[in-house]
């Protein structure tokens, strides 16, 4: 394989995605986030991310486009062997090379067919026409080979990385073979900290810390949110060899002093990751009655290696008949005051803990609505037990809103935060 001109330093890049099934919205372009990290990470600033069907005028007018503004420009996606996969011959074109047949990737498409005991599909061979003294990037995962192309725009060197469009080949090729070319020609990196909240909105989490948002200057903070959690990033711009992270561990340290109750994890981790390691390290063990979640609990817990070592069981108590016979929640209560209930919740979280003989029993019972049924709760309102081993057991009473997938998922978030809240 030819190795590619060294450039000068790579500091910006665009992204465009290829796919009319992204345009059309039957395919999320998770590539682009996961892309826009990678490129973080490698201290080069994305300038745009665009999505562009499978038309050759309109992507060769988006590559062009690109060029003329950054250093570099990744292309995911149109790399497999059918008509509308147009994406290496644009760029080869928009380059200015021409593709020919390369006889190792064709030998190498070939034993992937014949290895598994398949016939070799003729159209493949569109797979194996790579444009001519450029940079072929292996694909250990699939049939499609990448490629870095070389191109000039203005005068300047561009750099067109053409990377296959599923997940588990582009992820895999950016890591073992584009991430090490890029950091080779890149002066800076990002440093990043991520500071993961829960039980403290967006807008509360941003005005007590707004002084150093304010004054931010090497060391930025971007608050952001999803359903039931807040994260701040906490990111500093530094040359590659610069290993000193005094002010970043600075600044980090004042949002601690001032938000540090809200905060599970300065880290990667997620929330139901953070609890699972909690009770994995703490020798415990849990079992669930869901009722408004529906598994979606159980779920989250068992994401991990390791999980059967923790999650002993649940039940998906939907209906007051499961809630009485797998619980043994007394039918008087629910009755009496209904499903959602604090007794309720207190009853269905004792006994999911008596059921497994576990040391935690975590219950949630609540309204997701339209309708309310025979409850007299009003919508949205949503009941968690927690029965620990050497605790009185606790009912946390919460207000949610919203469709019922969003208020469902806020209700797993805030069980898992009482939960860390209570192991803690």
């Amino acid at each position: 394989m030819n190795e590619v001109i060294e450039p000068s330093a790579i500091r910006q890049a665009e992204v465009i995605t290829v796919g009319t099934e992204l345009l059309l919205g039957q395919t999320v372009n998770t590539n682009a986030a996961q892309l826009g990290l990678f490129l973080s990470e490698l201290g080069i600033s994305v300038y745009r991310m665009s999505v562009v069907g499978d038309n050759k005028g309109r992507l060769s007018e988006a590559i062009s486009q690109a060029m003329s503004r950054v250093d570099l420009v990744i292309l995911c996606g149109g790399l497999g062997p059918t008509d509308d996969d147009i994406t290496m011959q644009v760029a080869a074109t928009v380059a200015g090379h021409r593709l020919v047949r390369n006889d190792a990737v064709w030998e190498t498409i070939q034993s992937h067919f014949t290895a598994r005991g398949f016939s070799v599909p003729e159209k493949n061979v569109k797979q194996a026409m790579l444009p001519a003294g450029q940079t072929v990037l292996e694909n250990k995962n699939g049939t499609a080979p990448g490629a870095i192309i070389e191109g000039k725009s203005a005068g300047r060197t561009v750099y067109l990385v053409l990377l296959p469009g599923p997940p588990d080949e582009l992820t895999p090729m950016f890591e073992n073979a584009v991430r090490p070319w890029l950091e080779a020609r890149t002066e800076d990196r990002f440093e990043h900290r991520y500071i993961r909240l829960a039980g403290i909105g967006e807008s509360a989490a941003e005005a007590a810390i707004a002084d150093l948002i304010e004054k931010q200057s090497a060391v930025t903070i971007a608050p952001y949110a999803s359903v039931g959690q807040v994260y701040l990033r906490v990111s500093q711009r530094k040359p590659r060899q610069d290993t000193d992270d005094t002010d970043l561990r600075s600044v980090v340290a004042q949002i601690r002093a001032r938000l540090g109750e809200y905060i599970y994890e300065i880290g990667p981790r997620d929330l139901p990751e953070v609890v699972h390691d909690l009770l994995k390290q703490k020798n415990m063990t849990i079992a669930l009655a869901e009722s408004i979640t529906g598994g979606q609990l159980s779920a989250e817990l068992t994401r991990f290696p390791g999980s059967s070592a923790v999650f002993m069981g649940g039940v998906v108590c939907y209906s007051n008949a499961s809630k009485i016979r797998d619980v043994g929640v007394d039918a008087a209560v629910l009755s009496e005051h209904g499903a959602v209930s604090a007794i309720a919740a207190k009853q269905l979280a004792e006994g999911v803990k008596a059921r497994f003989d576990v040391s935690v029993g975590l219950s949630v019972t609540g309204l997701a609505g339209p309708g309310k049924g025979q409850e007299s709760a009003e919508i949205g309102t949503c009941y968690i037990g927690l029965a620990i081993d050497g605790q009185d057991t606790a009912v946390h009473c919460y207000k949610s809103w919203g469709s019922r997938e969003k208020l469902t998922r806020r209700v797993v978030i805030h069980a898992l935060m009482h939960l860390w809240e209570a192991l803690r």
